[in-house]
Parts: C-alpha cells; structure tokens; sequence
C-alpha cells in the first residue's frame, strides 16, 4: 500500500484531491482509493461579525466565546468528591444545542447590560470538512491511499502497483 500526500489553499487541495483519486481508481491493480478530503461531515460554522458586534456595544470576543459555551460547554467551577476534584460544566442540554434557533437565539451582554441574541452579530453557516484536520506549515494537507493487489492485474498491464504518476 502507499500513500500520497497533498497541501494547500482548501479549494485547490480538495480538486486535486479528487483528481488524484479518481486517477489512482483508473489504473490496475488498485482497489479502495480513499482521499481523506471526500471523507467530510457536516460542521456549523459561526461566523462574529466584528463590526456589527462593536456598533451594539459587544466584544467580539464575548459572542464567539458564548457561542462555544453554548455547544462545547467551559468548565463553570469544580467539586470536590470521593474520587477527587470533578470539572463541572456548563453547556446546553444534548437536544438543546443541537438546534440551530437556539444558538442564534442565545442571548450576548453588551457592555451597557442589554442581552442581543447571537444572531444579530453572527452569521451561521452549514459547511461539510474533514472530522479530523491536517495540517502541514499551516496549510490544510490531505492524503490520498489506494488499496494494491497484485492478484488483480490487468491483462494489458504487468506494471507493479507502485508506480509514481503525475498529475
């Protein structure tokens, strides 16, 4: 088996990616062409509009960090128990957190005390991206691996499955 590896800007990686891998699908010899940039899943991307949050009286850093509590959940205190010091934290319940209305509708302080829903100074966005990102000098990297038989030869080819192409 062998592997190739790419990086890059997001939109260049991900067509390379599938071009590479729709490559690799057409020679002999290889089965289970994987690139780990077409295995993606759904991610809720929220997005502070700075200007917006300044113009209302709140700190940019006060909505993203609301945002994160509300899905990731912080660490509100910890209690002392039998077995030791426990984190307790505070998120949104499972069914709550889930919802997309109840993000944009958790409220934000300003700085003059006046609770804004998040919505009016983010922007919320579906996008699908790999589970697990790679990164190699900061830019995004993906890794592009075929299956190589040898007992599946094609009749027109006797080359060995590790054969170097470019693209």
């Amino acid at each position: 088996d062998m592997t190739y590896s790419l990086s890059g800007p997001i939109d260049a990686l991900d067509a390379a990616a599938a071009k590479l891998a729709d490559f690799i699908k057409r020679q002999p010899n290889t089965t289970g062409v994987n690139a780990t940039s077409q295995m993606t899943g759904p991610r809720l991307e929220v997005r502070i509009d700075s200007a917006r949050a300044t113009m209302l009286g709140i700190s940019p850093l006060a909505a993203a960090s609301t945002a994160r509590a509300a899905v990731g959940g912080v660490i509100a205190t910890k209690v002392r128990t039998d077995q030791g010091l426990v984190d307790t934290i505070v998120q949104f319940a499972p069914g709550v957190r889930n919802v997309v209305h109840n993000l944009e509708t958790t409220p934000v302080r300003s700085s003059t005390g006046q609770l804004v829903p998040l919505a009016d100074v983010a922007s919320f966005n579906w996008v699908t991206e790999p589970p697990v990102l790679r990164r190699v000098d900061r830019e995004r990297s993906c890794a592009c691996s075929p299956t190589c038989s040898t007992t599946r030869r094609s009749a027109l080819s006797t080359q060995p499955c590790r054969r170097r192409s470019r693209i």
